[in-house]
């Protein structure tokens, strides 16, 4: 009797006492280590790491066609200005002829309306065409 007696005070106790000690925080006793996810971070890293480099390089290649540029029109003889502002005023008195070629609209649609009468849309639109006749 007293060992069965002994069983359940055990049982009890037992019982009592581990929601206790359930009840407190768990502490990791190791690091999780995950390999797979560090090597596929290493590669990103690297894919990264050599996208800025190519960026750089492009970067000095762009530098350096700038100062080869800039060489090259240091190296211009004064002689080939002449043409060049020469080319401009060409250019700028055919702007004066052309402005001085401005049309009238209102006379040109004038004669567009007198030729071809606006019929009225249903839209409430105008139409600028004579729509084609059915039946021959």
């Amino acid at each position: 009797m007293k060992t069965s007696r002994m069983k359940a005070v055990l049982i009890l106790g037992t019982g009592l006492l581990l929601p206790v000690l359930a009840d407190r925080p768990a502490r990791a006793q190791w690091a999780v280590y995950d390999g797979a996810n560090h090597v596929e971070n290493v590669l990103i890293a690297a894919r990264e790491l050599q996208q800025v480099n190519q960026e750089a390089q492009s970067l000095l290649n762009e530098a350096t066609m700038l100062a080869n540029q800039a060489r090259n029109l240091a190296s211009l003889p004064y002689s080939t200005l002449a043409p060049l502002e020469q080319s401009i005023a060409q250019t700028q008195q055919l702007l004066g002829q052309a402005q001085g070629m401005t049309y009238s609209t209102t006379s040109i649609d004038q004669a567009f309306s007198g030729t071809y009468p606006a019929a009225p849309a249903r839209d409430g639109c105008q139409r600028l065409y004579r729509p084609a006749r059915q039946g021959g």
